[in-house]
């Protein structure tokens, strides 16, 4: 396999037009008088619902300041503990949505069985594999979102001199990796995590393609694991990946199957039951 190095780069500088508006009227006006202002009922003020699931990213940035932050010159203790204290992720209640997204979540139907499978993506680091000493990395490395952050093409070459145009790609993931103390014990099989679950046909026609899993727990105590993967091109294939992840640890209790939109819960599968592998 020959490895492919980058030799040039194309970027494109996008330009921005802004365009202003404005009337303008020469009229004095009609009335010289002014109309008396109109009542109007101010309506009560609602407080804020709190969002159904709660933000992964967010609890990834909650650990890495625990880890990092020091005390500031000017900060007293007192300060300091109450700010630390604000970041505090560890014991939290958390329920965590994880939508359909390539090497993330995929559905798919079996007619003859009326069976809907639920994969999960799952992940486990080679390194991690052989080292025994860590608890954490005797898990698996659920993804729970997944968003693209940088892309382009350029012109790579090998030490022969052959060229081929390469597609590059950077993803960064926030997930979690179950702890052995959960309630519910995680042992994939392959690279994926199946829910398994009953539903009608039509009914799976309809929602298939807008269902997502729920996982529900708690943070626990443990850093947060980063891990980068990194798939370099060649002739064969041309096309350079990085995927850069951060995955907290965590307590699983429970996983549902859920219609994001109108959260109407289609499966729940516990530690007591056997429906995923």
């Amino acid at each position: 396999m020959t490895r492919i190095v980058p030799c040039k780069l194309a970027a494109l500088a996008p330009v921005f037009a802004l365009l202003l508006s404005y009337n303008t009227s020469g009229q004095p006006p009609q009335n010289t008088v002014p109309p008396a202002p109109a009542v109007v009922k101010k309506a009560a003020s609602r407080a804020p619902s709190a969002p159904a699931f709660d933000d992964i990213e967010k609890l990834t940035k909650d650990l890495r300041s625990i880890g990092r932050d020091t005390k500031g010159e000017f900060e007293t203790s007192e300060e300091f503990a109450v700010r630390v204290k604000a970041h505090a992720a560890e014991g939290r209640a958390v329920k965590l949505l994880v939508n359909q997204y390539p090497g993330v979540l995929s559905l798919s139907y079996d007619a003859d069985k009326s069976e809907m499978t639920a994969s999960l993506h799952a992940g486990s680091p080679e390194e991690c594999r052989l080292d025994s000493t860590t608890y954490r990395c005797r898990s698996v490395m659920i993804p729970v979102t997944k968003r693209i952050v940088a892309s382009k093409r350029y012109v790579g070459s090998n030490a022969f001199g052959a060229s081929v145009v390469v597609d590059y790609a950077e993803y960064s993931i926030a997930g979690v990796f179950p702890v052995p103390e959960s309630a519910m014990k995680i042992v994939p099989r392959s690279h994926d995590l199946n829910f398994i679950f009953s539903m009608d046909r039509n009914k799976a026609r309809k929602t298939r393609d807008t269902l997502g899993l729920v996982l529900i727990g708690k943070v626990s105590a443990g850093e947060l694991l980063e891990y980068t993967f990194r798939l370099d091109p060649t002739l064969e294939t041309p096309w350079e990946r990085v995927e850069r992840g951060q995955y907290v640890p965590f307590l699983l209790d429970e996983v549902r199957v859920v219609n994001p939109t109108t959260l109407e819960v289609e499966s729940t599968f516990t530690a007591e039951m056997r429906g995923h592998n």
